[in-house]
């Protein structure tokens, strides 16, 4: 198979990952995406994979952030670049895998758990960039997702990768996957457990559990609810490019202000305005915090207000609860922020200049 043809296969598992996320959500794709990369990557050295795996991460990523554009370009730019690198990785070890005559389970477990470790890895080293996870291409499929809690999001990922990796080998051992390969597997050891179909029966029976287990916690009734939360979510939909304009300031919080008095003839016991909808730090400036103090009063409920905090020459992207009699309850900084866009990491080099 030619080398464009690689290329190619590894650009196809980036789209269909970009249409299994948000939006447009075709979390089906998600199940078999990464099977025209293994194709891929079968049989290829170190290099090759990393390679490939870098393309296919550069054009996921750029799909999945691409609204970023519209706060910084060259911001956006490095985090795709860095965040390719984790695709990078999984490229060049699950291509060492795929060439091992392991058990086929064994073989699916090991690359859907390197992928989790990266995941992991991604979303807390430098703080952590937790979005786009694989498992979240999963959120419309609810019985896919109740393993989450017992497991969290990576559990999600590792049964969808999981899966990928069975449906690569299945077609794989039926010799439909590089019928023009020359490269040499490892000889095949003959234990009991090797037996393809044994191992691809273990595979089809852990993925039956997750989804049993889905649809018995979606028809399971834990308890009987002797009262009711009312929450209301405000969405403003305010560009990135005007959020922090002063020309647009006014508009922006009038916008809130009105969204607010609507929601609040519903009688809500709560009102929650997004991260950072505010543009307006409610210390430094208290005659415009005062009218949302008033605001607050006036519909006789909490309101969760994200906002900027400013304190000793730092800025923190912050949440405050407003009480119904106007006064702040209490405020929570966030911790953990994302690389490129709310800090940038200490690169060194000239990196860090650009």
């Amino acid at each position: 198979m030619k080398s464009y043809r690689f290329v190619f296969l590894s650009i196809i598992s980036a789209v269909l990952l970009v249409l299994s996320h948000p939006s447009p959500g075709m979390w089906a794709f998600a199940w078999f995406a990464f099977v025209p990369l293994f194709i891929a990557l079968d049989g290829k050295k170190f290099l090759d994979a990393w390679l490939l795996g870098f393309l296919s991460g550069v054009v996921f990523f750029y799909g999945a952030i691409s609204w970023l554009n519209s706060i910084a370009v060259m911001a956006t730019v490095g985090l795709v670049l860095y965040l390719a690198l984790y695709f990078s990785f999984f490229a060049a070890f699950t291509a060492a895998i795929l060439k091992k005559n392991l058990p086929v389970f064994l073989k699916c477990a090991i690359i859907a758990s390197w992928w989790v470790a990266l995941e992991f890895i991604r979303s807390n080293f430098l703080t952590g960039f937790g979005w786009a996870l694989l498992g979240y291409s999963q959120s419309p499929f609810l019985p896919a997702i109740q393993i989450a809690d017992i497991t969290g999001a990576y559990g999600v990922s590792f049964i969808v990768m999981f899966t990928n990796v069975v449906i690569y080998e299945f077609f794989a051992s039926r010799g439909q996957v590089h019928p023009d390969n020359n490269f040499t597997r490892e000889p095949v050891p003959t234990m009991l457990f090797n037996n393809r179909l044994i191992n691809f029966l273990a595979c089809i029976f852990l993925i039956a559990v997750v989804f049993i287990y889905g649809f018995y916690k979606l028809n399971f009734q834990f308890s009987t609810p002797n009262s009711q939360l009312k929450i209301s979510l405000i969405q403003g939909n305010i560009p990135q490019s005007l959020k922090w304009d002063d020309t647009y300031r006014k508009d922006i919080i009038k916008t809130y202000f009105d969204f607010t008095m609507e929601a609040a003839k519903d009688k809500p016991d709560l009102i929650v305005w997004p991260e950072t909808s505010f543009p307006v730090d409610l210390e430094l400036e208290p005659a415009i915090a005062k009218r949302l103090f008033n605001l607050a009063k006036a519909v006789n409920t909490h309101i969760l207000v994200g906002t900027n905090r400013y304190k000793s020459g730092n800025i923190y992207n912050s949440a405050f609860l407003i009480s119904p009699d106007g006064a702040i309850m209490s405020y929570y900084d966030k911790l953990h922020l994302v690389p490129f866009g709310e800090y940038m990491p200490k690169i060194p080099g000239f990196l860090y200049k650009v």
